[in-house]
């Protein structure tokens, strides 16, 4: 897997929390440690996405939209 770069400054207290937690032994340095935050953040997303598509699929069949529906869908969307 290729790797990216990316700069990341922090105000003090956040890197403070940043050393804090390397600190703790569970990561070897602040890059590890903001790797895992980005990865965890990853995880759950797609765990939230695979539950809605599952709550959609199990909302039962798909019935058509009336034409009342459609125009009120299209009025919501225009008055944005």
């Amino acid at each position: 897997m290729d790797n990216s770069t990316v700069k990341v400054e922090l105000p003090d207290p956040l890197g403070s929390y940043v050393d804090a937690r390397v600190r703790t032994g569970k990561y070897a340095d602040a890059s590890a440690y903001l790797q895992d935050l980005v990865r965890r953040d990853h995880e759950s997303q797609v765990a939230r996405l695979r539950e809605l598509i599952q709550e959609g699929l199990d909302s039962g069949d798909p019935t058509p939209l009336t034409n009342d529906e459609i125009a009120a869908i299209r009025q919501r969307i225009h008055a944005r």
